[in-house]
């Protein structure tokens, strides 16, 4: 016999099933803000140039700004706790770069563990952009990072938007000597002349030479005038067309990188030593004692440069070497 069972009702009629469906609903209610309560950041991990092909690392954070603990899964690939929106200025999503397509859509088991995030608290981690989207070259792009709290799967998952990233790729440099000569081999960044005193100019020069870190060697020289101190140089090049003189200048830039010339300019001292600096208001000259060390002596030279002061930048155009001796 199938007995029937009354639902108790309260004093104003309603059913008592609707207090329990109203408790099971705060409690869904109450999980749900656990893990959605959350604040995701993008920053670029590091601000610098970024050219075609190369790595853009973006650190992603995700913060409680609420009072209570909150949750969320982090897999150990994390692709499948966040991914990147990227766009042209013209809104045209760029495509999934076929390593993200494939890891995600291989049949296989993800790992993660449960972060809880007290008030306050936050979490970073850096993700190479270029993992999961493909994009094709030099432009200008939006960037928003988003986080799944319970991890991605189809078709279910509510991520976590974060702010938006302009990005801007520059045209690679290789075949632009313009540009791969002012790159610094370090950050990658763009080397800008500064408004230096004259001695730093020819301090930071020399330093520079003893690193091997060529394109700040070059940054504060005249090349052009430094080539032309030659006299058979100079008459060769004023014979040659605009585009020639150039090319010239670039190559003669590559001869000293490679030691093919025998220019002063470029040897690689153990030490040296500013001793004087004379300046007028356009023009200066800075005198150093360098070393060079040799398997049994070292041998000593003063460099003297002359600079010119061009738009408040003071650039070397010329020098001039006298042997002290050796010991």
């Amino acid at each position: 016999m199938v007995q029937r069972r009354k639902c108790k009702r309260d004093s104003d009629g309603s059913i008592h099933v609707k207090r329990h469906l109203f408790f099971l609903a705060l409690l869904l209610m109450f999980a749900t803000g656990m893990i959605h309560a959350l604040d995701v950041t993008i920053q670029f991990a590091n601000r610098r140039i970024f050219f075609p092909d190369e790595a853009v690392e973006i650190r992603v954070t995700v913060s409680n700004p609420d009072s209570q603990p909150r949750r969320f899964r982090l897999a150990d690939r994390r692709l499948f706790t966040v991914d990147f929106d990227v766009r042209t200025l013209t809104n045209t999503a760029i495509p999934r770069s076929a390593q993200f397509t494939t890891r995600r859509g291989a049949d296989q088991a993800v790992f993660f563990r449960d972060v809880v995030l007290e008030p306050g608290e936050e979490l970073s981690f850096v993700e190479d952009l270029m993992d999961y989207v493909d994009i094709p070259g030099a432009g200008t792009f939006v960037v928003t990072g988003r986080l799944y709290p319970e991890l991605w799967s189809r078709p279910e998952s509510t991520p976590v938007s974060s702010n938006r990233l302009t990005l801007t790729i520059r045209p690679s440099p290789e075949g632009i000597p313009e540009i791969a000569s002012r790159i610094a081999a370090d950050t990658q960044e763009i080397l800008v002349r500064e408004a230096l005193p004259p001695d730093e100019v020819v301090r930071g020069t020399i330093e520079a030479r003893m690193r091997s870190d060529w394109n700040r060697v070059f940054l504060y020289m005249d090349l052009e005038s430094i080539l032309r101190r030659n006299p058979v140089r100079d008459r060769s090049f004023r014979l040659l067309s605009e585009e020639e003189q150039r090319q010239e200048v670039e190559e003669f830039r590559r001869a000293l990188r490679a030691d093919r010339i025998d220019e002063d300019i470029v040897l690689t001292p153990t030490e040296f030593e500013v001793v004087e600096t004379r300046f007028t208001r356009t023009h200066a000259t800075v005198i150093t004692e360098q070393r060079f060390a040799f398997p049994t002596f070292t041998e000593i030279k003063e460099y003297t440069y002359r600079l010119e002061r061009r738009n408040d930048v003071w650039v070397i155009y010329d020098y001039f070497v006298e042997n002290l001796g050796a010991i």
